[in-house]
């Protein structure tokens, strides 16, 4: 299947993958169930079961679901982001979970997408969304090299949009980073935001707007 051969050749094999990925398990902790939205092959499937981590995979692509069903993952539904995420009862979500999803979303579902995340996930919950960093002269070098990428998005921005929507808190890291963001910012390929819903609702208050949501 075309989908599948494009995949392995742009995110490399499965162990490669997961990885890089792993750093994310710390970030969720205890947190359940968790959404993978984009599954894929199953290749962060792979690493929440390990974990003993409740979780469902979602993707559009069929053929990608039946590689993941072939590596034993059984909780897969086929559908896009955000029809999945109006199916679910609000509040009922430990995480959210993307990676390179956002850069293949136009504008309008992409917002669309993170304010149903917001709705979905129970307090204290997290949305956890990585992408190519647009700073890094490679990264932006490259990024067109896959030919289903509808445009970049900056962490400032999505940073910003955590805010207009009412999460909580946010921040952005560089998953292979030195823990440095603003070291970082500028040569790590990949950057990933987490942003927490609040524990109680406070949309009501108007905070300032700042670089990050503390």
């Amino acid at each position: 299947d075309l989908s599948r051969r494009l995949l392995d050749v742009f995110a490399g094999a499965p162990e490669l993958a997961e990885g890089r990925r792993s750093i994310y398990l710390d970030v969720i902790g205890e947190r359940s169930p968790v959404v993978d939205i984009g599954c894929g092959r199953g290749d962060f499937l792979d690493l929440l079961r390990g974990r003993g981590i409740s979780c469902v995979g979602v993707d559009p692509d069929a053929a990608m679901l039946a590689a993941a069903r072939d590596r034993g993952h059984h909780e897969l539904v086929e559908a896009d982001a955000n029809s999945y995420l109006v199916s679910v009862p609000d509040g009922s979500l430990g995480v959210v979970f993307c990676a390179q999803v956002l850069e293949h979303l136009p504008a309008d579902y992409l917002l669309r997408f993170m304010a149903l995340a917001l709705a979905k996930l129970m307090p204290g919950g997290l949305l956890i969304a990585e992408a190519p960093n647009p700073h890094s002269p490679h990264a932006s070098k490259i990024f067109w090299v896959d030919i289903t990428h509808r445009g970049p998005v900056f962490p400032e921005v999505a940073l910003t949009v955590c805010w207009a929507l009412g999460f909580g808190s946010a921040y952005v890291f560089h998953p292979a980073g030195s823990g440095d963001a603003e070291a970082d910012r500028f040569s790590e390929p990949e950057f990933a935001l987490v942003a927490t819903k609040a524990l109680h609702d406070d949309r009501g208050s108007s905070p300032a707007h700042p670089r990050s949501i503390p």
